[in-house]
């Protein structure tokens, strides 16, 4: 089994986004779409955070670093994509 980590961004609070959740790859990504100030946080200081422990919560996020767990392919059984037509319909 893979195991890769995503970001989990939970808003709760007095935040617009209150009781929204979104997920992210990266803590770089997360900052694409929010501010620090969104956030409570800056992006050095989450990076810190993260260091120390998988969850960072203030009054307006809270921000977790959890498990992805994915089916690894077996060898030479990929999945074929057609390639995409031009053409409509």
């Amino acid at each position: 089994m893979s195991d890769k980590s995503i970001y989990k961004v939970e808003f709760h609070g007095e935040s617009e986004y209150a009781g929204s959740q979104y997920f992210y790859t990266s803590i770089a990504a997360i900052y694409d779409d929010f501010t620090a100030d969104e956030l409570g946080i800056k992006v050095s200081s989450l990076r810190n955070a993260k260091a120390s422990r998988r969850t960072y919560s203030n009054k307006l996020v809270m921000i977790s670093r959890v498990r992805l767990h994915s089916k690894p392919n077996k060898a030479g059984e990929r999945a074929s994509i057609p390639p995409a037509s031009d053409k409509p319909g």
